[in-house]
């Protein structure tokens, strides 16, 4: 992981990625005067993201709903499997590339590394506005300069939780993913927070994932009862174990806890891989097989 240092914000655009439906629809609904695509998604518990994403005759901003039109409403919480997707590791505001080592992902995420949302949002990069997968905003990191925008506890979690709640997330994000890696001041007891975080963000229509060093969070004392908890928990759309080090070589993860933890979970595991060679020469797979796991997908830290 980088250091992280904050940079001037970023603007955001106003308008939606286009695609192909990411879901079934779970109803059908006509629209009335004055609806829009965040108003709808609302009533639904869905993101209007998912909602452009599912009605191709919507234009990527929302602004062309007629009244008497019948939208599909996408089952809320749908992750297209197997995931390929990508972190980026610049830090330096823009706009993310093109996945150059990952053509066909269809599911990206900005990584700003901060646990604060405004913090977060000046110093994260955008993903490319014509890549046409699933947008996710990545909270949380490690080894930050400032490390107390980056660590965990209650009242972290509980502000970042009001934003969520608030609907202070940016729209053209589909999801959120938690990136779990040390806790504030020595903080432990915190799954209850967790759950209730993750909880909120699905209440709101986000996916969420949750990503950790290895196979537990290794700044957390309770790190092993902390991810049997995050293991269990419904909430989550999918988990990225981080399976490198600050090389870019392949590691099989670490920190004390075991992967046999991992083996009874029911959430679909897409670890994420510091460069597409290690899933292109077999050591992913070889990894996955030796520790009986079934994986359902995989991301890249850097695209190439």
């Amino acid at each position: 992981r980088p250091t992280i240092t904050p940079i001037a914000p970023t603007k955001y655009p106003s308008a939606y990625p286009t695609g192909l439906p990411i879901s079934p629809c779970s109803s059908m609904y006509t629209v009335i005067n004055g609806d829009t695509c965040d108003a709808i998604g609302t009533k639904f518990g869905v993101r209007a993201y998912s909602i452009i994403l599912s009605n191709p005759s919507v234009n990527a901003a929302c602004t062309n709903l007629q009244i008497g039109q019948l939208l599909c409403i996408p089952t809320s919480g749908a992750v297209v499997f197997p995931v390929i997707g990508w972190f980026e590791e610049n830090f330096a505001g823009g706009t993310f590339p093109r996945p150059i080592g990952t053509p066909n992902a269809n599911m990206g995420s900005t990584f700003g590394g901060f646990t604060d949302l405004r913090r977060n949002l000046n110093t994260l990069t955008l993903l490319d506005s014509s890549f046409n997968g699933a947008k996710y905003i990545t909270f949380g990191g490690g080894g930050c300069v400032d490390v107390q925008g980056c660590q965990w506890n209650t009242a972290v979690i509980a502000n970042l939780q009001a934003s969520i709640l608030n609907n202070e997330i940016p729209a053209i994000y589909a999801g959120i993913g938690f990136d779990i890696e040390e806790s504030l001041n020595g903080a432990t007891g915190l799954l209850t927070s967790f759950q209730n975080l993750f909880s909120a963000a699905k209440s709101k229509g986000f996916l969420v994932f949750v990503t950790v060093s290895g196979n537990a969070p290794y700044g957390f004392s309770d790190k092993c009862p902390l991810m049997t908890g995050i293991l269990a928990n419904s909430n989550i759309n999918f988990l990225v174990p981080q399976l490198y080090g600050a090389t870019d070589r392949f590691i099989g993860g670490a920190n004390d806890c075991g992967w046999g933890i991992w083996k009874t979970t029911r959430i679909p595991i897409v670890p994420v891989i510091y460069k597409k060679l290690y899933k292109d020469n077999g050591d992913l797979d070889r990894w996955a097989a030796e520790n009986v796991l079934t994986l359902k997908g995989y991301m890249v830290w850097t695209p190439k």
